[in-house]
């Protein structure tokens, strides 16, 4: 017999002893079914897990913005481990590959 279960998982920080940390270690550019997808993969520094929102920002090689796209809250990362946050441009699907970089901005406030 199989007994069916529901579980939630509960997160503690004790005060003073939280390290938030974390880094942009790859962003990748991706077309597809004529949509701009781009993402970012951030890894967990600190001692306590991450759940990254904001804007990925699309800029030319003059620093113009030339596209955006919010990060929405996503799975957890864990301290030691990455995970990808990403979004899609909206628009017809082209950018011109070799002048664009990628900026991630987050919020200040955790």
């Amino acid at each position: 017999m199989v007994t069916p279960i529901i579980s939630v998982s509960l997160y503690l920080m004790a005060a003073g002893t939280e390290k938030i940390g974390g880094e942009v270690t790859d962003m990748m550019v991706r077309t597809w079914n004529g949509q701009v997808h781009i993402s970012a993969k951030v890894q967990s520094t600190g001692n306590v897990h991450l759940r990254p929102s904001g804007r990925l920002i699309v800029v030319d090689s003059n620093g113009s913005e030339v596209g955006e796209t919010p990060v929405v809250e996503g799975q957890p990362t864990y301290p030691g481990t990455d995970n990808l946050y990403y979004g899609t441009l909206p628009g017809n699907g082209k950018l011109n590959r070799d002048r664009i970089r990628l900026r991630l901005i987050l919020p200040t406030k955790v």
